[in-house]
């Protein structure tokens, strides 16, 4: 099927949506504990250039270049990612296994999509030249496909729409939010911010390890726009405890945090008759 450009319709101002229709469930936001205590005791959260995003094919779109567009169509932007999907066991892996100490643990915030859009417009009030962008990822195409979409003959037929002479940012940001068949069981959601002072900044440096980026943080008070906060049940009473203490004296309750499995298990264990 042919891409069709996401044209950013606004619902309050300095926030759009590129979703056909609006996105108003749950969203759900890893990350490893250490980060999460920064966050809470800062009150913010951080956005990043796509540019540092580990996945080649993610910002394949990103730090390629274009030619013979409008000025600040493909802008240097920053994104932060969340899924829909409530017990992701793919970003409990991710988020558990990778780090040392306290950041060994996985923390998973449920979030109110609702207040979270509130808390990013305030930002803008305080910083009248930045402007959010938000819309879930598109899966329909393979790193084949991806690679192949600008091109005349791609057999998507994109170039008529996508690619044409009247780029624009949203062409700019469905490409951004397209990434590849295999990961579809994240079902990932994507935050934007575009700030007029920096978008026309050089992307993302290539350095020794590959390429680096610019960040913002985003004032956030997490206690508004979170319902719920869960901990993999494997993390050790004293981390618990540490995270339990710090994430209270930061206006959380008891009530609003808790443990869960971080694997689906079967409802019953099952009993299989081999017979002839």
């Amino acid at each position: 099927m042919p891409i069709k450009v996401r044209k950013g319709q606004k619902v309050y101002e300095g926030l759009y949506d590129l979703n056909e229709k609006p996105y108003d469930k749950p969203l759900y936001k890893y990350m490893d504990m250490g980060a999460a205590i920064k966050c809470i005791k800062d009150g913010s959260l951080r956005f990043v250039e796509p540019s540092c995003w580990k996945d080649q094919f993610e910002k394949l779109f990103y730090m390629a270049a274009y030619k013979n567009i409008a000025k600040d169509a493909n802008p240097l932007l920053y994104a932060n990612c969340f899924t829909k999907e409530q017990m992701s066991e793919a970003a409990w892996e991710l988020y558990t296994y990778h780090g040392n100490g306290i950041g060994a643990n996985c923390v998973q915030f449920s979030i109110d999509v609702k207040k979270l859009r509130e808390a990013l417009v305030n930002n803008v009030k305080s910083h009248s030249n930045w402007s959010f962008y938000e819309g879930d990822v598109n899966y329909e195409y393979n790193a084949e496909d991806l690679i192949r979409l600008h091109l005349k003959n791609d057999k998507y037929k994109v170039r008529s729409e996508l690619f044409s002479k009247d780029f624009s940012v949203d062409n700019f940001l469905t490409l951004l939010l397209l990434k590849r068949r295999m990961f579809e069981h994240e079902h990932e959601y994507r935050f934007f911010l575009i700030d007029e002072d920096t978008k026309s900044h050089k992307k993302g440096q290539l350095q020794k390890g590959g390429y680096r980026g610019e960040a913002k943080d985003v004032k956030i008070d997490w206690t508004k726009i979170v319902t719920k906060i869960s901990i993999n049940r494997a993390c050790n009473d004293v981390d618990y405890n540490i995270f339990v203490d710090i994430a209270e004296s930061n206006g959380f309750k008891t009530k609003d945090i808790e443990r869960v499995d971080i694997y689906k298990k079967p409802r019953r264990r099952l009993s299989i008759d081999i017979g002839v």
